[in-house]
């Protein structure tokens, strides 16, 4: 006996669905720019000298270690309330708190790697030119760092989009979430799973197809 798919079961939750894909772009794109603003003071204090750096690193080793959906866990479950007074945290912000400091950690990571990649002898150069140490940092420190790092980091964007459907298992009501109560109500499960499927096609489509044009630049191809 074949199977037919059926999307006409789902028509009902079409709205919900739009709601939900609107949440999970919320959640990626905040949790992205606020990861990676997060991870430049953290890669700097990653490149300080002595017992601070090196704690820093770890922390940073640490935080890579542990999976997203259980930093979402840990800051939905912390005792706020017994600590601080007034209430928890909501889902929402829960799990963005937890991809931020996720993606804040490779972020940092990358980053750093990148200052450590630039030639001493580059700096030294400019400083023998009269130039100031934040002239260096504006013309040579920032535009390599840029350079190494954007093509990783918008790969760290994808991944944290689709990373994002963890959410669903705090409540968050994105489009995983969508899919589950669809899916337990119209009984079409294949028709829900394909739909969040096709959202996140059509979301990380465009951005893979810009991953490749900056890989194929000028500005990146440039030493």
């Amino acid at each position: 006996m074949a199977y037919e798919l059926d999307f006409s079961g789902l028509a009902p939750y079409w709205p919900a669905f739009i709601r939900g894909t609107i949440v999970t772009v919320e959640l990626a794109v905040y949790s992205s720019v606020l990861g990676t603003m997060a991870g430049i003071p953290l890669a700097a204090l990653a490149r300080l000298k002595g017992f601070a750096g090196i704690v820093v690193l770890w922390l940073i080793d640490i935080l890579r270690a542990i999976p997203n959906l259980v930093l979402m866990f840990f800051f939905f479950y912390f005792p706020y309330r017994e600590i601080f007074g007034g209430t928890g945290l909501s889902p929402f912000t829960s799990a963005m708190i937890g991809l931020v400091v996720a993606q804040a950690a490779y972020s940092a990571d990358l980053i750093r790697a990148a200052i450590d990649q630039i030639p001493r002898a580059q700096s030294l150069g400019l400083r023998a030119l009269g130039y100031k140490e934040y002239q260096i940092w504006m013309d040579l420190s920032v535009p390599s760092v840029v350079r190494q790092t954007l093509v990783p980091h918008v790969a760290l964007w994808i991944g944290n989009l689709k990373l994002s459907s963890l959410a669903s298992v705090l409540g968050v009501e994105d489009v995983v979430f969508v899919a589950k109560v669809a899916m337990s109500q119209s009984f079409r499960s294949l028709e829900a799973w394909l739909v969040v499927a096709a959202v996140f096609v059509v979301l990380v489509l465009p951005v893979t197809f810009l991953l490749r044009r900056i890989e194929r630049s000028a500005f990146i191809r440039r030493q």
